[in-house]
């Protein structure tokens, strides 16, 4: 099992793909900052340099946190919205190529089906995640490169995170706010992950390869259009609360429900290696 977990890793992650999306995803990340972080410190230079009134910002008494400048708690539906693709560019559709080209045959008969099956599951849970993550930590890290690491303040009512939200205390706790991000990033991770996973479902129900890299944004995309113009639930669809500020406790067991059904559909995956052919 450990032997073919690392070659599936090792495919996973030292590809030509694998690092276009993570380019792709790192390019965003930091047109986010130049958009809308990049503003925020060129007026506190300004201030500091006297050509901008203080009064400008109550808040200028303690400038402008790290957190506040983030894409994290900007609106980045762009990236939200491109990034069920992005996370399958790697390694999503590896199944269905192995399957193509017989290499799977050659990996079961070394290795079993089970451990092969098993060992495909995590790279492509592990590499969907990755590029989901990633492009966020990067974004974090330059604005703290350029901005306070400071505690945002709830009174001043210029952060998405509210009371509805969930872990919303956590974020404007003076203590653990950064442990709200870290958790932010983890859900991402594991949300992005699971959909990636949809992929080796899809191997089994259809042949078309573009119509399998794209089947997580299809199912995305179709659930975010079902729930916020059809039944008006916007806050069931996960381009929606993938953005942390937007995961409110109200809709909080229907969110764990989507995400469950996507867990046991990865898991279905497994069934597959009960198949007498590939």
């Amino acid at each position: 099992m450990r032997q073919i977990t690392k070659v599936e890793m090792n495919r996973a992650f030292h590809s030509r793909a694998f690092l276009f999306s993570l380019m792709v995803g790192c390019v965003m990340a930091m047109w986010y900052f130049c958009q809308f972080s990049w503003p925020l410190i060129t007026h506190i230079l300004k201030i500091q340099q006297g050509t901008v009134d203080p009064s400008f910002f109550e808040k200028i008494n303690y400038a402008t946190p790290a957190a506040e400048a983030w894409m994290g708690t900007h609106i980045a539906d762009g990236y939200f919205m491109v990034l069920p693709v992005l996370c399958v560019i790697p390694y999503g559709i590896s199944f269905h190529m192995d399957c193509k080209s017989g290499y799977v045959n050659q990996l079961v008969t070394r290795v079993g089906k089970k451990e092969y099956f098993k060992a495909k599951l995590l790279a492509v849970f592990v590499s969907g995640g990755v590029v989901a993550a990633i492009p966020l930590i990067l974004n974090l890290i330059t604005c703290m490169c350029f901005l306070p690491v400071m505690f945002p303040v709830a009174s001043i009512q210029l952060f998405p995170v509210s009371a509805g939200s969930v872990l919303g205390e956590l974020f404007y706790s003076k203590t653990w706010s950064f442990l709200y991000i870290m958790i932010y990033i983890l859900f991402d991770f594991v949300f992005f992950g699971l959909l990636n996973c949809v992929c080796l479902v899809m191997s089994f129900l259809e042949d078309n390869r573009f119509t399998i890299a794209l089947s997580p944004f299809i199912i995305a995309f179709a659930f975010h259009v079902l729930c916020g113009w059809v039944i008006g639930k916007s806050g069931y669809s996960p381009m929606q609360y993938t953005y942390f500020p937007r995961l409110y406790w109200v809709n909080l067991g229907i969110v764990l429900a989507e995400v469950l059904v996507l867990l046991i559909c990865a898991l279905a995956f497994l069934l597959g290696s009960r198949r007498d052919t590939l």
